[in-house]
């Protein structure tokens, strides 16, 4: 049986197929630009902009496309991050290091992430913030918001705030949700409703840290529309396996008299237990085995699911019975009977 990691490694190979035919005959000036719009496409769906909500699978797909139909920059992408190719950071700063000596804002960009990080060079964090820059002033938006956290933090740079929020704004006015989160916690100590607002925006395309980040702001606040839309964004989060935001959500529909649910409030903590157990979190594992009330909920409720299953198996039972009698009935020659009744 195929798993999923297996079906999307087949789909993507599958989808560079689909292009290479697609595009079998073309010019190599249009292949090419063909192959800039997908990696174009791919950056958006890795990074949630321009309205895409972050992809990583859309994303591998396209830039496999791109990288098949020659483009050098997605070569390299799919090189630092295995994709459809064995995972090598030096291939990818080869090609980056040609790629950035003719100017490409993306290869000048990787390069700096590579030496920040230490992947097919030595980590050199000054040569890291030398590689954003020359990417930054090419308006490259990762490089900007990059470099922002270079100043924060004063890695390879002088710490210099001023700096730092002036590229993190940058990055941010062209939709780079990263420079979004740092914003919002910069906002966070002297202005709660811009940290929310930054946060969201970063939310609202799929990021998890943000989705986090202003369930825990509005659940403070205190007040009913605030903790709706904390609720929101902790099951958003709980969806992308946030434990926190499972136990948060287990709390929560656990106090009927703080939710607008009780009618299935039960059911809702216990699946948020559950699925905290499930990823072994030291919260949910305690309030099951030594808080007494929530044992008794527990109990309650894996009673009333034993139930359900059992009527569910019950009708499934009664369902194979009738479709057995009208096998019989077919197999007696009785097949227009069982058409009519279809």
């Amino acid at each position: 049986m195929m798993n999923q990691e297996s079906k999307e490694d087949s789909d993507a190979e599958n989808s560079v197929k689909v292009i290479l035919q697609h595009t079998s005959g073309w010019d190599p000036e249009r292949k090419m630009k063909k192959a800039h719009d997908l990696f174009e496409e791919s950056i958006r769906f890795h990074c949630g902009r321009n309205g895409r909500k972050i992809d990583k699978i859309s994303s591998r797909k396209l830039a496999m496309q791109a990288s098949a139909l020659g483009h050098r920059s997605a070569l390299a992408e799919c090189y630092y991050r295995g994709w459809g190719v064995k995972q090598s950071y030096d291939m990818a700063v080869e090609i980056c290091r040609e790629e950035a000596k003719e100017g490409i804002a993306y290869a000048q960009f990787k390069l700096g992430v590579c030496y920040e990080r230490g992947r097919g060079v030595e980590k050199n964090e000054a040569k890291a913030v030398e590689w954003y820059s020359k990417a930054a002033a090419q308006d490259h938006i990762s490089a900007c918001g990059n470099l922002g956290v270079c100043y924060e933090e004063g890695a390879g740079v002088t710490r210099d705030m001023n700096k730092a929020l002036l590229y993190y704004e940058k990055a941010a006015n062209k939709g780079d949700i990263l420079a979004y989160f740092n914003l919002g916690m910069n906002h966070e100590d002297h202005d709660v409703e811009k940290a929310k607002k930054w946060y969201r925006k970063a939310a609202a395309v799929g990021y998890l840290d943000a989705q986090v980040e202003v369930a825990r702001l509005c659940q403070s606040s205190g007040d009913k529309e605030s903790l709706r839309e904390s609720v929101m964004w902790y099951t958003k989060a709980a969806e992308q396996g946030s434990v926190e935001s499972m136990e948060e959500l287990a709390r929560y529909y656990e106090k009927p008299q703080l939710n607008e649910c009780s009618d299935n409030a039960l059911k809702l903590s216990m699946h948020w237990y559950y699925n905290a157990l499930k990823k072994n979190s030291k919260f949910a594992v305690k309030s099951l085995s030594t808080d007494a009330s929530t044992r008794q909920k527990a109990m309650h409720f894996l009673e009333s699911q034993r139930k359900d299953s059992l009527r569910t198996i019950q009708c499934d039972l009664n369902n194979l019975e009738m479709l057995h009698e009208s096998i019989l009935e077919a197999m007696q020659g009785d097949f227009l009977s069982i058409l009519t009744q279809l």
